[in-house]
């Protein structure tokens, strides 16, 4: 089983969400570590190691640590500013 961290910009952007947000992105990130490689609605992002994973409107750019099992969440945020 992967393991989840956040960094401390993906922790502020999951406080701001609003509650039911909050709770379809956390659902969305559980599915994730089950299989991250399997997982829906998950692209990787041209010209580096992070991949996104689409939770309706909003992204969660995250990274892979393989031999460690880990899935690092980098940001959570709407569609249009997060890539920036």
């Amino acid at each position: 089983m992967w393991t989840v961290l956040f960094s401390k910009q993906a922790d502020k952007a999951m406080a701001s969400l609003h509650p039911t947000m909050r709770k379809r992105v956390s659902d969305a990130i559980d599915a994730l570590l089950v299989d991250p490689f399997k997982a829906r609605n998950v692209k990787a992002l041209k010209g580096t190691a992070r991949l996104r994973l689409r939770v309706g409107g909003y992204r969660v750019v995250y990274e892979l640590v393989n031999h460690r099992l880990i899935v690092i969440v980098i940001d959570v945020g709407p569609r249009g500013g997060i890539y920036d």
